[in-house]
């Protein structure tokens, strides 16, 4: 049996709505700083990029969150109407939304657009959808494990074939040199569950023990304090280790992004979330779904116009800002009609405060 009433968790707003903002400033600092490779970067481009980097924690929030608001609302099982109210709201998003891509990058090459329409479904432009749909599937099994099982043991295993997975992507060349190895190791990983398997673990901990979850990261929060600094300055150094690649799906970035998280769940439990972050985290994953596109297109027209040398960096705050509000309108709009949830997600519906009761249903409806 489900929990019928649970009190909303509200410090999930802050931290989705930093994880979104994290995640779009990321992309908008690679179009903004040089293409966002950071070894053929110099200079200040360098610094922007390794900034860039760090960021990356935010697709691994996404994560975590999902899985947190998973456990918290269904403990021991899904409702029967779960895996279709997922289908709906964001795999039917996902699928449109990957279309959009498949037709934009094909504009000027239109027998190309098939097959960049399969290359998105299999992840190649929004990988972290299929990663928290199979996580989904996997709660079951999750759930049985958690209830036969030490928490410690299968927090420690978890993160043992996390490390071993991503630590064979990160530090071996690829076997056979074919298309299809080449893709894999290149970034065909991103999107097997493996590779996010700990912070999915652990969110789920985190999720059935939400009190006891809060009071660990209170109680040692003084070593969270000084584990952050220590954590980015290993990240910032394997980033001048060509072989273990950029971004979120590395091994050091494990230590500093689940430090980070727990940081902000913090902050987010001591502070009142603002109301800009609220709007935020509503709208967080159609921003995710459209950001990009506004941010290429974006670009494009600063190329074109030859302007990027006289906006500098600052042309970084800008797609920033405006890829945010264009991702915000665009939703809006589409949520008006019936149709536009299918295309960009649901709108999420937030309680005023806190601590208003809220029904389960509606919590993991809006769990992305």
């Amino acid at each position: 049996m489900q929990r019928n009433t649970k009190q909303y968790i509200g410090e999930i707003d802050t931290v989705r709505s930093i994880a979104c903002l994290c995640v779009v400033l990321l992309h908008a600092i690679n179009f903004g700083a040089g293409g966002g490779d950071y070894h053929e970067a110099s200079g200040i481009n360098k610094v922007w990029i390794a900034i860039s980097s760090l960021l990356s924690f935010g697709t691994t929030t996404f994560i975590f969150i999902s899985g947190m608001i998973l456990a918290y609302s269904y403990p021991n099982k899904l409702p029967k109407n779960f895996y279709l109210e997922r289908f709906k709201y964001i795999y039917l998003p996902f699928i449109f939304i990957s279309l959009i891509f498949a037709l934009y990058n094909s504009l000027g090459n239109v027998s190309g657009m098939p097959k960049l329409f399969v290359f998105n479904l299999m992840g190649y432009q929004h990988w972290f959808i299929l990663v928290v749909l199979q996580f989904y599937l996997l709660y079951p099994l999750f759930n049985r494990l958690f209830q036969r099982y030490s928490p410690k043991l299968i927090l420690f295993i978890a993160l043992l074939i996390n490390v071993t997975y991503l630590g064979v992507f990160n530090l071996f060349q690829v076997p056979i040199n074919n298309k299809y190895f080449n893709y894999l190791w290149l970034q065909g990983y991103w999107a097997p569950f493996f590779g996010w398997i700990f912070y999915f673990t652990v969110a789920y901990y985190a999720g059935r023990n939400y009190d006891n979850f809060v009071m660990l990261i209170k109680k040692n929060k003084k070593w969270l304090y000084v584990l952050l600094p220590i954590s980015i300055v290993i990240s910032l150094n394997v980033n001048e280790i060509e072989t273990f690649g950029f971004g979120s799906k590395r091994i050091d970035m494990i230590m500093f992004s689940t430090i980070m998280i727990f940081i902000i769940f913090l902050f987010a439990k001591k502070y009142k979330t603002p109301l800009i972050l609220k709007v935020v985290s509503k709208y967080s994953f159609g921003i995710y779904l459209l950001h990009y596109l506004f941010l290429s297109i974006m670009d494009n027209l600063f190329k074109n116009l030859n302007i990027y040398s006289s906006l500098g960096y600052f042309s970084i705050l800008i797609l920033f800002i405006i890829s945010i509000i264009c991702s915000i309108f665009i939703i809006y709009l589409a949520n008006n009609f019936k149709i536009g949830k299918f295309m960009f997600g649901k709108v999420k519906k937030t309680p005023k405060h806190s601590g208003e009761k809220n029904n389960n249903n509606t919590l993991l409806k809006d769990s992305v």
